[in-house]
């Protein structure tokens, strides 16, 4: 159609100039049409205007610079248009969640990629040709907060392990997919989603011997869903039919969190699903035997959220077990402590030992605390605390129980893993008493405007710090043991 054509002509010239002066008339006659259609047209189509999608590739070409460059602020700030370094600093830390020191320091960033219009139209009158029918795997037990100690997608993959009759230890969903060990830190989020990317998903069913396909799209869901409702429906209703659950991404909030799809009806346009928002279904281990379809979640709207899916094809090994099981453990353990930055979706978040270093340095930069609210001083306070250092205790002790129960024998391998088990029930026993059940850091969240009681967190994070790095050591020597 030679309509998109012009457009993505448009943004071939907007794409040439981003460190440079756009000027709109050129831009609208590239285009072919007036100043205030093409605007209009470009919002319908992308569903951002066309001064927030400028202002969003130059903050994420200006991670990139900084990234591969040495550049400094001030000329950062001249390049894209910014008055001051100031102005430049409060408009980077808005989109990507950091200041530009953090990001060339630890590579922490927020991807928005150039967009490219393409249309596809099928058929006249087409209506897709659904049925009035129903499929649910029974007798799958709710995802609960006390069961999955806050992690949406190790209770999405034990609620699969549920419907797949393979048990429902959250704990072993939390080892088999190295979430134990893919603790991320962020200031704007929840860290507990900022770590599932590709590899986790294929090392999760790698280890039960499934071959999966995976389609997620490549935000956190800036954009409308990459492919067609109809294809996820297909692809649902045919996993279903065959008695496999579907790990699904979004679906039942706006954010990407992982759920389990077990059931449809109408030919997919009602979803049944278990997930970390299982609706009504009260929280808690006490409520593990709600396994009735009534219980279970179910969503109509649920296109909208959807962020992809995981299919599982067919078994082709067998669970791993023993040492190989642990052996997987071991080296997702090291993988993972010792990676800086890991991927998801369009985030770039600082990951593993590497997190730690980030909360020392947002902790220390007086500039990013200047002028900052109630509200969002009690946000920051979570950020360090339940969604922080608490949740990294979380992964860690999930890791600890299991391998106490499972993999500590007399062997050199087994003394070494016991050693870093020792060091986790410390981080845990430290946890207890400088955040404890407040599930604060500070008696006040508010005193985190004060660089004195800043500082006085920062001796905490190294000290957990430096227990991870000796925990990990451990492990390294465990893995050589074997």
């Amino acid at each position: 159609m030679e309509w998109t054509g012009a457009v993505n002509a448009a943004i071939d010239y907007i794409e040439s100039l981003l460190d440079g002066e756009i000027d709109l008339r050129e831009v609208v006659r590239i285009a072919c049409c007036s100043p205030s259609k093409f605007q209009r047209l470009f919002l319908f189509v992308t569903d951002v205007t066309l001064t927030e999608y400028i202002r969003m590739r130059r903050m994420s070409r200006s991670a990139e610079d900084l990234l591969e460059s040495d550049i400094k602020i001030v000329d950062l700030a001249l390049k894209y248009g910014y008055d001051s370094p100031e102005a430049f600093t409060r408009a980077f830390h808005l989109f990507h969640g950091y200041p530009p020191s953090v990001t060339r320091k630890f590579g922490a960033h927020r991807k928005y990629e150039r967009l490219t219009i393409q249309v596809n139209i099928h058929g006249g009158h087409g209506k897709m040709d659904t049925k009035q029918d129903r499929m649910i795997i029974e007798n799958v037990r709710p995802i609960g907060w006390g069961q999955t100690s806050a992690n949406p997608y190790v209770g999405a993959v034990t609620a699969c392990l549920d419907a797949l009759g393979e048990g429902n230890d959250f704990r072993y969903a939390g080892m088999i997919s190295g979430m134990g060990f893919a603790y991320t830190w962020s200031t704007v989020g929840s860290n507990d989603m900022n770590m599932v990317d590709d590899a986790m998903i294929s090392r999760t069913f790698d280890a039960l011997g499934f071959r999966i396909r995976i389609y997620r799209d490549g935000d956190t869901g800036n954009s409308p869903p990459s492919r067609e409702k109809a294809f996820y429906m297909e692809e649902i209703v045919r996993s279903i039919d065959r008695g496999y659950p579907v790990l699904g991404f979004g679906f039942t909030t706006g954010e990407p969190y992982a759920s389990a799809i077990l059931g449809y009806e109408d030919g997919g346009q009602r979803l049944y699903l278990r997930s970390y928002w299982d609706g009504d279904v009260p929280i808690g281990v006490e409520n593990h035997h709600q396994t009735a379809i009534a219980d279970y979640q179910v969503m109509d709207d649920w296109y909208a959220n959807c962020r992809g899916i995981v299919v599982l094809e067919e078994r082709v090994a067998p669970a791993l077990d023993g040492k190989r099981l642990l052996k997987q453990c071991l080296q997702a353990a090291v993988e993972l402590s010792e990676q800086k930055t890991i991927q998801f979706y369009d985030l770039v978040v600082p990951g593993g030992l590497a997190a730690y270093d980030t909360m020392i340095a947002v902790l220390e930069d007086d500039a990013y605390w200047e002028m900052r609210d109630d509200v969002f001083l009690r946000e920051m306070d979570k950020q360090f605390s339940c969604v922080g250092l608490l949740l990294a205790d979380h992964y860690r002790n999930w890791i600890a129980r299991y391998w106490l129960v499972n993999h500590i024998d007399a062997s050199e391998a087994g003394e070494r893993i016991e050693a870093a088990c020792e060091n986790y029930a410390l981080i845990n026993w430290l946890t207890a008493r400088m955040i404890g059940e407040r599930r604060t850091f500070l008696e006040n969240p508010l005193d985190l405007e004060k660089r004195t009681a800043r500082e006085d967190m920062i001796p905490f994070i190294k000290i957990v710090k430096r227990l991870d790095e000796s925990a990990v050591e451990c492990l390294k020597e465990a893995l050589a043991l074997l």
